[in-house]
């Protein structure tokens, strides 16, 4: 498909990268070992520390978190966002003839792991619609 010549989708976040590898946040294990000790003489919870520490909210089991985005830039990127873009048109232009509106979805790009409203996902799970958060989860 040439994705030249048709509109790609705004409503794409891409959190395939693993944000722990990410270089801006990348921690030393000595790092790591403090902010779970940190953790047990305060009694906070670990992810939350090494969140603070890193200024991302990652879980250190590396379970991806929703608020981490980096933009598409591949060709599997641009080909689901066509398509999106293509549902929201159709879609919109439809449903108001039967007097509705069409909410557009988020469509979340991930890999490995993932924390969305419906729990926490896997890849080998598959592509998911969850309804809390009105976001489509596609590896």
């Amino acid at each position: 498909m040439d994705l030249k010549n048709h509109r790609e989708s705004s409503n794409i976040e891409d959190k395939r990268q693993n944000p722990l590898a990410h270089p801006r946040v990348k921690m030393s294990g000595i790092a790591l070992i403090l902010a779970v000790l940190a953790s047990l003489v305060t009694g906070k919870d670990p992810s939350s520390l090494i969140a603070q520490l890193t200024g991302n909210q990652a879980s250190p089991l590396g379970i991806q978190d929703a608020g981490l985005q980096y933009p598409p830039q591949d060709e599997h990127a641009r080909f689901v966002s066509v398509i999106l873009a293509s549902t929201e048109d159709s879609w919109s232009a439809l449903l108001p003839a039967i007097h509705s509106v069409y909410r557009k979805p988020k469509l979340v790009l991930y890999s490995g792991r993932i924390k969305s409203a419906c729990g926490n996902a896997e890849a080998a799970m598959g592509p998911f619609y969850c309804a809390s958060d009105q976001k489509i989860y596609w590896t």
